[in-house]
């Protein structure tokens, strides 16, 4: 019963703060004239994201050895596999109850483009899996780093601030309250709802392997979806498909530099599995975008991903 209260209470939390964050990186973006896609897939994630690091650091330096490297690569790789196969669905789904029209939407260009890249990047992480030893570590690291900061000023350059909507503007200072209340309380709700999490998974004894690659994913994307899905349905599309994108480019390429060279990344099987299927989805769906045909089918289709993923892994 505890268990129930404290995974409402967590989730009452995190929808709290989400609601001030979209407000503020918004306001953030719109009073340093950043585009809409760079404020939502390079400023966003970089506060959503937090709880995903709090539980890489913790995994590493409190837990340690072979299980709490095992909790470090699993989160790194089941983020953006969930991402992909829960967070797209949830925010075309709030885009519809919002009564906008899939039809009219103008989709910054550059979406195509790092949809297409993350699907390339994503199996650079299983290189030090493959090919043992401290270069092949210090290479596979060196290069995501490249990829981050490449993508990161391909954003800056080439986003279009595509008017959504008309946007009214705070003042600094109660934008930065806002802020920083937000992020206390996406701090509290998420290290209570990771704890949730891991008390369910001892309590019905889950694998902890499926737990690190589903379950703590499922509650740590919860920000950054949340803000994808509150944008979505004001018809903030662009905001709402950065703060996704911006999370897997993050879990693409900064993460996993983390994870190579502070823990043993052993990926196994379950790993390679959701690593190849969200390179695949993101392959598809940025030719989709680029074409402007059937994205927004393939985004209501996302969750079959884990349906997929859970056949593969349990039968």
């Amino acid at each position: 019963m505890y268990i129930i209260l404290d995974l409402i209470l967590s989730l009452v939390l995190l929808i709290i703060s989400s609601m001030l964050f979209t407000e503020s990186v918004e306001q953030i973006g719109n009073s340093l004239n950043f585009a809409h896609s760079f404020t939502g897939a390079i400023i966003s994630p970089l506060f959503t994201s937090v709880p995903e690091l709090v539980v890489i650091i913790i995994s590493i330096v409190i837990v340690g050895g072979g299980q709490g490297s095992d909790i470090a690569s699993g989160t790194i790789i089941g983020e953006p596999f969930m991402v992909s196969s829960l967070g797209f669905f949830l925010l075309s789904l709030s885009y519809i109850i919002g009564r906008n029209n899939f039809k009219s939407i103008k989709l910054d260009n550059v979406f195509s483009r790092t949809f297409i890249v993350l699907s390339i990047v994503f199996p650079i992480m299983l290189i030090p899996v493959y090919f043992h030893g401290l270069f092949s570590k210090i290479f596979s690291s060196i290069l995501l780093a490249l990829i981050y900061i490449l993508l990161l000023s391909y954003y800056r350059k080439k986003g279009t601030n595509i008017s959504e909507e008309s946007e009214k503007r705070e003042k600094t200072f109660s934008t930065l309250i806002k802020l920083s209340i937000g992020f206390i309380i996406l701090l509290i709700g998420s290290d209570l709802l990771i704890k949730t999490i891991n008390s369910i998974s001892i309590s019905y004894r889950i694998d902890a392997e499926v737990v690190s690659i589903l379950l703590i994913p499922i509650g740590t994307i919860l920000p950054e979806t949340m803000n994808a899905v509150i944008w979505a349905f004001k018809g903030k599309i662009n905001l709402a498909i950065g703060a996704l994108i911006g999370e897997e480019v993050l879990f693409a390429t900064f993460y996993p530099i983390i994870g190579i060279l502070f823990t043993r990344w052993l990926i196994d099987r379950n790993g390679s599995i959701a690593i190849i299927l969200t390179s695949v989805f993101s392959f598809i769906t940025g030719i989709l975008i680029l074409k402007n045909k059937g994205w927004q089918f393939l985004f209501l289709l996302s969750f079959m991903l884990l349906g997929i993923f859970i056949g593969m892994v349990f039968y």
